[in-house]
């Protein structure tokens, strides 16, 4: 059984608004087809309590960025993200005012959490 569930995070300034993810996990972006996206990398941050944000780092020390551009929609890997329950993004050049689309979901198969790539 899949629950999806989505959001919107606007940017001020370089960072996002927090999105709230509680015990789902992020899945995916959607970029609006706007010329402002073209060309941006975001740096992923993550939290457990909304406040104290952390630099998202795989498991081989490699930080988590994200190439984005206008009219996009960006799959990410649920292991990534299992645990954390709020994340922010910071863009690599001023996004004020824009926002992008947040996905995320959970995954079930005979009560157990399944993660799977995308």
């Amino acid at each position: 059984m899949y629950k999806k569930n989505s959001t919107a995070t606007t940017f001020t300034g370089l960072i996002s608004s927090p999105v709230y993810v509680d015990s789902q996990t992020t899945c995916g972006i959607i970029v609006p087809n706007d010329v402002a996206f073209n060309s941006i990398t975001l740096s992923v941050q993550v939290s457990t309590d909304g406040i104290n944000f952390y630099n998202l780092y795989d498991d081989t020390g490699a930080q988590k960025t994200i190439s984005i551009g206008a009219a996009r929609a960006i799959s990410l890997y649920l292991g990534n993200y299992a645990g954390f329950a709020y994340i922010q993004f910071t863009a690599n050049a001023n996004l004020n005012g824009k926002a992008i689309m947040v996905l995320f979901r959970e995954m079930y198969c005979n009560g157990y959490l399944l993660l799977t790539k995308n």
